[in-house]
């Protein structure tokens, strides 16, 4: 009889928890937001008076510096220089600053070809809200550890041929500025061919006053209203 009453006890609590467990309330699940790339409109800013080449330069620097997902180390050795002249080559299509630390020379240059044009994307990973300004047409380069500045012949630059210095540009068919993980500029799609100069921020502010900069300092740059 123990026996019996022992089984019966067993199974009174098996029901009981078979019962409790289709009474409890579902497991919540929590949706995965899908990663998405989204064309934004870039407004063209007109101004009274032009900035100087400086301002893009040193705008460009404090983005090399912060933004995420690069590998450079060239932004970081020219904020020790001393920035020095900036020029725009006789042509309009390609802007020079210099910058000078003791015997070391360096420089920003942003070189555009005939048909520059900028465009502004959204990159929402899933998690976090990035943004990147895609140049078509345009090639940025950082330089430092020259011994000397470099010199214009005409519209072209002559660099130094015993120290010419460490370059870093954008556009190389076989580099990239960016981190491996980062997944840029490849995450760009369609919206990215080899050669594009591509400047990736989480400060959307920034990248717009980037291209406005650059509306100001190259006439021909192209800024579509939208894709």
């Amino acid at each position: 009889m123990k026996q019996v009453a022992k089984r019966i006890l067993i199974g009174s609590l098996f029901t009981f928890m078979l019962l409790a467990g289709c009474s409890a309330p579902p497991l919540k699940t929590v949706a995965k937001q899908e990663s998405s790339l989204t064309p934004l409109a870039l407004a063209r800013v007109y101004s009274a008076t032009s900035s100087s080449g400086s301002d893009l330069s040193t705008l460009l620097l404090d983005h090399y510096l912060t933004a995420p997902s690069y590998k450079m180390s060239n932004p970081l050795m020219l904020t020790r220089y001393q920035a020095g002249d900036s020029a725009l080559s006789s042509d309009g299509k390609q802007l020079l600053q210099l910058y000078e630390s003791d015997n070391n020379w360096g420089f920003v240059s942003v070189s555009t070809g005939y048909s520059p044009i900028v465009n502004l994307f959204e990159l929402f990973d899933g998690a976090t809200t990035n943004y990147a300004l895609v140049l078509k047409d345009v090639k940025i380069c950082m330089v430092e550890g020259a011994d000397r500045a470099p010199k214009w012949n005409g519209t072209q630059l002559l660099h130094s041929k015993i120290r010419p210095g460490k370059f870093e540009c954008s556009g190389n068919t076989r580099t990239s500025l960016f981190q491996p993980y980062s997944g840029m500029p490849g995450r760009l799609g369609i919206y990215f061919e080899s050669g594009d100069t591509v400047l990736y921020d989480s400060d959307r502010q920034r990248l717009e006053r980037i291209a406005a900069l650059m509306a100001q300092r190259f006439s021909h740059l192209s800024i579509p209203e939208a894709i």
